[in-house]
């Protein structure tokens, strides 16, 4: 679980990625989730999440990190679509959400509002609901039940 800051005027695009994949773990769709919850109003103008829609019946696709914007925040793990994709926008109000299948493909771009754009991005993984890649066991801590 992280939040996410997007502060008005500031340049913070996250490229279309996919939440379920990276160097460390690889999520089964069939036992995980992913959440993103609105803790201000999140729309077009603050940046709010794009999808596209239908992108998870593709699979994990091949992705890179995107490149070093000199940025304080993570480098995401940005997926090729091919062609050029606008995907939806999907706005939530604040105390809203979104539940997304974890290879569904999104991004968000810039806040070009004037107040600040927080989201919680949540993973659910039921236990065994994720395969170690690389030999690297990731961090997950269980949040309730017995253990892993």
């Amino acid at each position: 679980m992280f939040a996410v800051l997007k502060w008005p005027g500031h340049d913070f695009v996250v490229p279309w990625h996919q939440d379920g994949i990276n160097d460390r773990i690889e999520l089964d769709p069939k036992r995980s989730v992913v959440a993103w919850l609105a803790l201000t109003d999140a729309t077009e103008e603050t940046g709010c999440l794009r999808i596209v829609p239908g992108s998870h019946r593709a699979g994990y696709l091949p992705y890179q990190p995107e490149q070093d914007s000199g940025a304080s925040r993570g480098r995401a793990l940005g997926v090729q679509i091919g062609e050029v994709v606008q995907g939806i926008a999907v706005p939530v109000p604040a105390t809203g959400g979104v539940l997304m299948d974890p290879r569904t493909v999104h991004s968000s771009g810039p806040n070009t509002g004037t107040s600040v754009r927080i989201g919680l991005n949540i993973r659910f993984v039921a236990p065994g609901g994720y395969t170690a890649r690389g030999g690297i066991s990731p961090s997950l801590d269980p949040v309730s039940g017995s253990g892993w």
